[in-house]
């Protein structure tokens, strides 16, 4: 997210191999991928950043890059307790410490224990745990306002229902009247029952000055990629926020192998608010 008196965005991280950091594909993590993000974010000029499914290699790769610069990570806490493959995921947000000093934070799960990690999640499987990080931040001036950083299920429609409620109930307990806005992977298009429901709650940034890519699901290989209309991540804000500018962006780079790739699975979402 930039801001004009003070962008935003949302980058997913994960790799596409079970290898995490390991070079045990062509997607998996190493210097050119996080080199990408990281100059993705500067060239952007982004002032706080919401990262889905990042693991802590991951972050530590792009804190210690981003440091230099002016940023602080708030991680939050891991999605699961257990050994599989999606417990070491963090909703992490990323924020310019120059511009911004942090208030609070917290960590949430998608789950019928929401305080609480590996808990039933509406029939979702258990071993793909899914959470949501907040954040409240204050700039220069004073005026403070929060970051929800989520990532839903994605192939339990009920659960993705059950998600949206869940996030709603979390805003208006946590943030009460302040400025607020959500932002993530929410595995929900624009015309899904779950955006219906938080779009109750906060405006969707694309509809105030959409440009560039019009979907956000991409996969790894530029030449592979859908296409269509279809928005599964979002940027959501309360009407203290107005958009002046929503981009679809996309950022690919050579790997080691010399093979041009998407830095994500999922283009990142960048906009530009005012307040």
């Amino acid at each position: 997210i930039k801001f004009d008196c003070s962008y935003g965005g949302v980058y997913q991280c994960a790799p596409s191999s079970e290898g995490g950091g390991e070079e045990l594909s062509n997607d998996s993590w190493g210097e050119e991928r996080s080199s990408a993000i990281v100059k993705m974010i500067l060239d952007n000029n982004i002032d706080i950043i919401g990262i889905q499914e990042g693991r802590l290699n991951q972050l530590d790769d792009i804190s210690a890059k981003l440091s230099k610069k002016n940023y602080n990570c708030c991680a939050g806490k891991p999605a699961g307790v257990n050994a599989c493959l999606w417990s070491n995921q963090y909703a992490a947000i990323f924020y310019r410490s120059d511009k911004f000093s942090i208030k609070r934070s917290g960590t949430f799960w998608f789950s019928e224990t929401s305080n609480s990690p590996g808990g039933d999640a509406w029939g979702y499987d258990k071993n793909a745990p899914k959470i949501c990080s907040w954040i409240e931040l204050k700039d220069k001036t004073g005026f403070t306002f929060f970051v929800f950083n989520a990532h839903f299920p994605h192939d339990n429609d009920v659960a993705k229902i059950e998600s949206a409620n869940l996030l709603k109930s979390k805003i208006e307990t946590i943030a009460g009247k302040s400025p607020v806005m959500a932002i993530g992977d929410f595995n929900s298009s624009q015309n899904s029952q779950p955006y219906n429901s938080i779009t109750t709650l906060l405006e969707d940034c694309y509809r105030t000055s959409p440009n560039g890519i019009e979907y956000t699901y991409c996969w790894w290989d530029p030449r592979n990629e859908n296409g269509g209309t279809t928005r599964i991540d979002h940027l959501f804000v309360s009407n203290a926020f107005s958009c002046i500018d929503y981009t679809i962006s996309s950022n690919v780079y050579t790997n080691k192998f010399g093979n041009i790739r998407n830095a994500s699975d999922h283009h990142p979402v960048i906009v530009k608010l005012n307040y």
